[in-house]
């Protein structure tokens, strides 16, 4: 079993992160999808993967959440480091303040 404070210390980063484009995709929404830097559908997909209602153990949802998002190969991951080099004049300013 994971401990939580074990599962928070790994998570947090990724969690910002994603909580963060979450927030500006709803304010910049058309923005986002024209740079094809929108990432709310695959933060749906992704939890739709990882929650399993038979069995919902939230450390270990967390946890593969965690691992999904901060692999190499994850389209929300790979957008979020897009978002500065896309978005120069919007989001850019955001992330640096």
């Amino acid at each position: 079993m994971i401990h939580t404070s074990k599962v928070k210390s790994i998570n947090d980063n990724v969690f910002e992160k994603v909580a963060d484009s979450i927030v500006m995709e709803h304010f910049f929404k058309e923005h986002m999808k024209s740079r094809n830097i929108d990432v709310f559908k695959y933060v749906v997909e992704d939890l739709k993967n990882a929650i399993n209602v038979n069995n919902l153990n939230f450390e270990k949802i967390i946890e593969d959440i965690s691992i999904t998002w901060n692999d190499p190969d994850n389209e929300i991951r790979n957008r979020i480091k897009l978002f500065a080099v896309r978005s120069p004049d919007i989001l850019k300013s955001i992330l640096e303040s």
